[in-house]
């Protein structure tokens, strides 16, 4: 019965159009208001590959010593992950209400991966209540996080981030973007996006493209 909800789900989502959103999607960090660099990562917040790009994401959020990249996070729960998606719409209710806590969320959650790979023994209450218990690791009070996880309006944000995820074609998680430019989808060293952030942000002219695996860029 599990698998069928889900994959009702999953149905219901792709052939359901995306609507115009009244603020472009994604949750923004660094320069909000005139960045240089878009600097765009997919993550699922119960993939593994996820948890190390946004280990990377967190460490450029901090060294970067130019203040004009934007570093913007896309949730976008994986079907094979199946839980991901209440923890996603847990994590937009934090992102709305109390946005200094998200980033302290997401990390717990990733350092809780594991209880989440192998546990059909559990009910998906059980499960949910796991999550909550997570947000209440990351500070937050346990009456919001068990009103807001299976809330509508949190939910249906989640299910429109994802759509819009496959409306750019994301196949896995993570995928890097960089100013709306498809990079990659492996966690490329944290020293290797420096280097191309701050030559992107140093440049006086338009970099004509960015190629893989090296990451090089010609301006």
């Amino acid at each position: 019965m599990k698998i069928i909800n889900i994959l009702f789900w999953f149905l219901s989502v792709v052939f359901a159009q995306l609507p115009i959103p009244k603020t472009p999607f994604g949750i923004s960090y660094g320069n909000t208001v005139n960045p240089k660099v878009i600097f765009e990562v997919f993550l699922d917040l119960h993939c593994p590959d996820s948890k190390e790009a946004f280990k990377i994401s967190q460490y450029l959020l901090t060294n970067l010593p130019d203040k004009s990249i934007q570093i913007k996070y896309h949730f976008y729960p994986l079907p094979y992950h199946p839980y991901a998606f209440p923890a996603t719409a847990l994590a937009f209710a934090i992102a709305k209400e109390y946005p200094n806590q998200l980033l302290t969320y997401v990390n717990n959650t990733f350092n809780h991966l594991a209880e989440f790979y192998d546990i059909p023994h559990k009910s998906f209450q059980q499960v949910i209540d796991q999550i909550v218990d997570i947000g209440v690791e990351s500070g937050l009070e346990r009456s919001f996080l068990a009103a807001s996880i299976q809330e509508p309006i949190n939910t249906n944000t989640a299910k429109q981030a994802w759509k819009y995820g496959a409306n750019r074609g994301v196949y896995a998680t993570p995928q890097f973007y960089v100013n709306g430019v498809y990079v990659t989808d492996e966690n490329v060293p944290a020293s290797v996006w420096f280097d191309l952030l701050n030559k992107l942000v140093s440049s006086s002219s338009v970099p004509v493209y960015v190629k893989k695996p090296t990451l090089s860029v010609q301006i």
